[in-house]
């Protein structure tokens, strides 16, 4: 008995693209929030009440963002997202290295869920 490999359908390879990159998301979220726990205990910048609700609030908004991604506006709020993560580095610079990573993870969640999507994959 031998096994064929069977191609995807249409409907599984979109769901390919939403998982990809709701997994880069809901990571990027865990580390958001533990970056603000580290950022509320070291920062001289910023007061820690700031860190964790700024933090809280950003990890929260990384999790939203990949329930959003069922609608068509998901990915927009994703980019949206990716930015604000980048944008923290302006305050503790260790964010600028994490918000690259996590914007390159993004894009290449992106661009292969879209290879698997076109059948190209």
């Amino acid at each position: 008995m031998t096994h064929e490999p069977r191609a995807l359908s249409a409907a599984a390879r979109t769901n390919m693209r939403r998982r990809l990159c709701a997994v880069v998301l809901t990571f990027e979220g865990f580390v958001v929030f533990f970056g603000a726990l580290v950022a509320s205990r070291l920062s001289h910048r910023v007061s820690a009440g700031t860190a964790l609700a700024v933090g809280g609030g950003l990890a929260l908004a990384c999790i939203l963002a990949s329930g959003a991604l069922r609608s068509r506006a998901g990915v927009k709020i994703g980019w949206i997202v990716q930015g604000l993560v980048v944008a923290t580095g302006f305050v503790v610079p260790a964010m600028f290295v994490m918000g690259l990573l996590f914007a390159v993870l993004w894009l290449s969640a992106l661009r292969i869920g879209e290879m698997v999507a076109s059948g190209g994959g």
